[in-house]
């Protein structure tokens, strides 16, 4: 993060604990005290959501109560400060950066037993008077009066509404203490425990499952199950309660399954979410043109979400897809497989690789520009949807790119956008379309730390017939130089290597390699500073 970023957020939560006044309130939100009193209490308050239905997985319906922009924009704002104060539990999933139904579920693989509970009426338990008392509390400690108003723009018909953009990060804080104490009595006894919004999750690898938790019996092959009072009373004294309906337990053996994911042997999807997907795609190859209308006859009416005019069978694959990659992997047999089969009916190119090298490989480009009777060198790399991304400070005279395997077939380029104080630049192909090629893509609301394992590559010392260099290493330091926030790493950037790109484990981009330097103290600019070009 730059430094005036930081600034700035230092400030901002500063100004959020000094709240003390309604006029306090309405100025941090960037109003007058009139226009926060009748947004929040003047008037018909139901004029500022819109209430509708969606079907879940039971067939029933889900309310969903979505604020009206300027509410929504307010709500948005708190959130952001909420979220530079609140420190997510390990065992909370749900709405928390990278975090999600894979990290949820990768905690309860290859387990003997697996029980799933669900809180009843989630959104709805969490009432006024609750979020009050969280605004009254650690972390935050505000005044009764400001706690009042916050409670206010939080809820709806005195409730949390499901559709505010704030109602996330306010159920994870309140069910911050059931979550530790959940997770004590779950460690204690052997077990693993998260929560994923109302769903939770407890796993043992133990030959019994504990009593205080749950007991099982088992009657001709059918289980009998019976909830601890110790899991309960946590559950209830935390003001929630549990859903008898959607409480099981599933024995290996049994198909596990943990907030929609297979976890048995690995995280996977059901067998019968593939078989909808290669049937969607028989259609599409049979009807081509007429695809959208089998879709909106045969798909759309079964599917859960609201639907618009505008919705094809190429998105609804897009995502079907796109979640089986999530799941099992971008190296996946069966991903790859589909992903082909979609790519050519969208008349696209494919880009599918067998392994993290193949891939790294597949979005390199050498860097070269004329430098008086010789020429420089560098890396470049491309991301999807902005371009070819390097250094500024390796961009000489008439700079152009090609493919390590493909040094004849050079491709000028034309510089985008570049910041000698940042020494980062973006480029665009030139006689040709940036998106016919590999692009990486940038890691979200990464958090990186020291010892994280990353990978530097690039074309160090580049020669006609070398492939590209790939180095795992991790991340010694984080640190400002001149304004610039950098990751200090491990490997040394040699010349030729300025550009590279840095990834973490999964491939996401979070650096870009920068100078070598005399004191072998080798660093990576912050990807941070790279979306601030974008």
């Amino acid at each position: 993060m730059h430094p005036y970023n930081m600034l700035f957020d230092e400030i901002l939560v500063g100004r959020f604990f000094n709240l003390k006044t309604r006029h306090d309130v309405a100025s941090f939100f960037g109003i007058n005290e009139l226009e926060l009193e009748r947004m929040l209490y003047k008037g018909n308050f139901s004029r500022n959501y819109k209430t509708f239905l969606i079907k879940k997985k039971n067939g029933k319906l889900r309310k969903i109560d979505a604020p009206n922009k300027w509410i929504k924009l307010l709500q948005k704002m708190l959130h952001e400060v909420m979220a530079m104060i609140y420190m997510p539990k390990s065992s909370a999933s749900a709405y928390i950066g990278e975090r999600g139904v894979i990290y949820n579920a990768k905690h309860h693989v290859k387990k003997k037993y697996v029980l799933n509970l669900d809180l009843k009426d989630f959104f709805p338990s969490i009432n006024f008077g609750r979020v009050r008392g969280m605004f009254m509390s650690f972390p935050f400690e505000l005044p009764v009066n400001v706690s009042s108003i916050l409670a206010q723009l939080c809820c709806y018909n005195k409730q949390l509404p499901q559709g505010a953009p704030s109602s996330p990060i306010v159920s994870n804080i309140i069910c911050s203490k059931m979550d530790t104490e959940l997770f004590h009595l779950a460690r204690k006894r052997g077990c693993d425990y998260t929560r994923y919004a109302d769903d939770i999750t407890i796993s043992t690898n133990s030959d019994r499952f504990p009593e205080e938790i749950a007991t099982i019996e088992w009657n001709n092959n059918k289980i009998s199950l019976s909830l601890g009072t110790s899991l309960v009373s946590i559950i209830t004294n935390n003001g929630f309660i549990i859903n008898e309906e959607k409480t099981n337990m599933r024995k290996k053996g049994a198909r596990q399954v943990v907030t929609g994911i297979v976890v048995n042997e690995k995280v996977n999807v059901r067998r019968d979410f593939i078989k909808s997907i290669r049937g969607a795609l028989n259609a599409f190859e049979k009807f081509g043109e007429g695809a959208d209308d089998y879709y909106l006859k045969h798909i759309a009416k079964r599917s859960r979400a609201r639907h618009k005019q505008k919705d094809s069978l190429a998105n609804y694959l897009n995502g079907r897809v796109g979640y089986v990659k999530l799941v099992r992997g971008a190296y996946d047999p069966v991903f790859k497989k589909l992903r082909h089969r979609l790519d050519t009916c969208l008349g696209k190119k494919s880009f599918l690789f067998k392994n993290k090298e193949e891939e790294i490989f597949a979005g390199l480009w050498v860097l070269e520009y004329d430098c008086g009777e010789d020429c420089g060198q560098g890396t470049a790399f491309m991301v999807e949807g902005v371009g070819l991304v390097t250094c500024q400070h390796v961009l000489g005279s008439n700079p152009y790119v090609y493919r390590y395997n493909d040094f004849a077939n050079t491709i000028p380029v034309k510089i985008k956008t570049e910041n000698e104080d940042l020494d980062l630049a973006i480029l665009t192909l030139q006689g040709d379309r940036d998106d016919n090629y590999y692009g990486f893509s940038l890691a979200t609301n990464a958090d990186n730390t020291i010892g994280q394992k990353v990978i530097l590559a690039g074309f160090p010392q580049f020669a006609p017939g070398a492939e590209p260099t790939v180095i795992n290493t991790e991340i010694t330091s984080k640190k400002k130089e001149h304004g610039v926030a950098k990751l200090q790493i491990g490997a040394r950037v040699v010349s030729g290597n300025s550009g590279g790109p840095l990834f973490d484990e999964n491939l996401k981009i979070i650096g870009i390699a920068d100078k070598g330097r005399e004191d072998n103290l080798c660093t990576a600019i912050d990807v941070s500073e790279l979306k601030r070009l974008l």
